[in-house]
């Protein structure tokens, strides 16, 4: 890939090869690509996407379970991995996203940053399963096992939110600006079908994890989670290297405002901010299409205690079950990609969206056993990932382009806000009150249903994705009335 004023000079990237005359070429800005050079473009993000993947559900995946056997209740864990995460993105993602926005380097706006926090979040992935072992050390001091104590979670438990935390500080990064680097530098006609292969790969990974790596990741930790960090740092180096970002326009500057006091100066860009990201009804509605998406990561967190408790199946077998789904995904990713290519993303993600709400409805129901499990598990499993394709190029289609990174991260405070505040401790707290309460439902035709306190997670999940489709007839609707009265 190469700008068009450089056709003739060095190459300027390592998979940079000539172009033939009368090969057709596609642009994003400044760049351009032939088969061959896309081919490689989408390599380099495919890499970083399976290991973006499978580090960004290991912690979710396994660390409920190491964080119950070190003592953590359930409103503990929803408080480090719901609500602490949240918080830590609202305070870090509109930073992340906004100065990358603004970022004009040799190397681009995104790479830069991807070069600073990668290394950083692979050392704090690495040392988080040894959260037990630093406390137990910690505690050798007397001083120190006082003022542990003095908490009212357990030392290892309190290791566990230390070191989430310090992963999330700089992972969050990650996990916002390498999902700005696609619309700088992947054509627009091929978005689709990339998106597609995304979520093929990443689905990859995450039946890898389910299926293979849970149950080790619970015997083995420090093995598992050391690996992981060398993938996250191997994966995305690479796409720093590999990767070259198009020359950007220059970053309007307000003169006035550089004369001003830091403070005034801050406090102006604080308001400017928010009168830009959140003045719009079309922004609202979009933010709240996204933000449930996202919300039922959360609430699916607590499905894996509803298979290990309520259904009595073993780590092994749960993680399988789940995984089988992100195995289908990939024999369906690409062509639901073409097809949001042609039918367009919306109603894709209307159908995808309906699906889901009742498949999850039902699921309350009919699960019985792993049987049922593993069947509704498919059918909401390929769902999901088509909704996580569908639900990004929703935003890229809504939110300014030069400024994707800026409404993109007003999108992440409000979601951290809600999830903080509302989602984490609702489930946190919900399950804590039901924890060994069981009723019996007569069903007609079905029979007697035994309901313990996992099982209203079907529920919920049912009623999340139900919002986020209202949330996006509402998109929909503004955007098209928006179309049509500028002609």
């Amino acid at each position: 890939m190469i700008a068009p004023s450089q056709s003739a000079a060095a190459p300027t990237s390592p998979v940079y090869t000539p172009l033939p005359a009368d090969e057709k070429l596609l642009r994003v800005g400044n760049l351009t690509y032939n088969r061959r050079q896309l081919v490689w473009l989408f390599c380099w993000l495919l890499l970083a996407d399976l290991s973006f993947m499978i580090v960004s559900q290991i912690e979710p995946s396994v660390l409920p379970i190491l964080m119950k056997n070190a003592g953590a209740s359930d409103q503990h864990i929803a408080w480090i991995l719901g609500s602490l995460v949240q918080v830590t993105q609202l305070v870090l993602n509109p930073f992340y996203s906004t100065y990358s926005d603004r970022t004009r380097t040799r190397w681009g706006r995104r790479i830069p940053f991807l070069l600073v926090v990668t290394p950083l979040a692979s050392l704090l992935l690495a040392l988080t399963p040894y959260a037990p072992e630093v406390a137990a050390w910690l505690q050798q001091r007397a001083w120190v096992a006082e003022i542990l104590h003095r908490f009212p979670v357990a030392p290892a438990v309190l290791m566990y939110a230390v070191f989430v935390v310090g992963f999330y500080l700089f992972y969050s990064g990650t996990a916002s600006i390498f999902f700005y680097l696609f619309r700088d530098v992947v054509p627009e006609s091929h978005m689709g079908r990339f998106m597609a292969l995304f979520r093929m790969v990443g689905a990859l990974g995450t039946f890898v994890l389910n299926y293979w790596l849970l149950g080790l990741g619970v015997r083995m930790p420090h093995q598992m989670f050391l690996a992981m960090a060398l993938l996250n740092l191997v994966g995305f180096l690479a796409l720093c290297w590999f990767v070259k970002e198009p020359d950007y326009p220059p970053v309007e500057r307000n003169v006035e405002a550089d004369n001003r006091p830091w403070i005034r100066s801050a406090a102006s860009a604080i308001i400017s901010y928010f009168r830009e990201c959140y003045s719009d009804s079309l922004h609202w509605w979009t933010y709240t299409c996204r933000l449930m998406v996202y919300a039922s990561v959360v609430v699916s967190t607590f499905r894996i205690f509803f298979a290990l408790q309520e259904l009595e199946m073993t780590v092994e077998d749960a993680g399988k079950a789940l995984s089988w789904s992100s195995l289908l995904w990939v024999a369906v990713a690409y062509p639901i990609g073409l097809l949001v290519d042609r039918w367009k993303v919306f109603r894709v993600m209307k159908w995808a969206l309906w699906i889901q709400s009742v498949s999850y409805l039902l699921s309350f129901f009919l699960i019985r056993d792993s049987a049922t499990f593993l069947i509704f598990s498919l059918i909401t499993g390929v769902l999901y990932w088509a909704i996580m394709l569908c639900q990004f190029i929703v935003g890229q289609e809504v939110f300014p382009a030069l400024k994707l990174g800026q409404f993109f991260s007003a999108n992440v405070v409000l979601q951290a806000i809600v999830i903080a505040a509302v989602v984490s401790p609702f489930c946190g707290w919900l399950f804590d009150t039901l924890k060994g309460s069981t009723g019996m439902l007569e069903l007609p035709f079905a029979g007697a249903l035994e309901v313990g306190p996992y099982r209203y997670v079907m529920l919920m999940l049912s009623v999340v994705f139900f919002i986020s489709l209202l949330g996006l007839y509402r998109v929909e609707a503004l955007l098209t009335a928006r179309r049509r009265s500028t002609g």
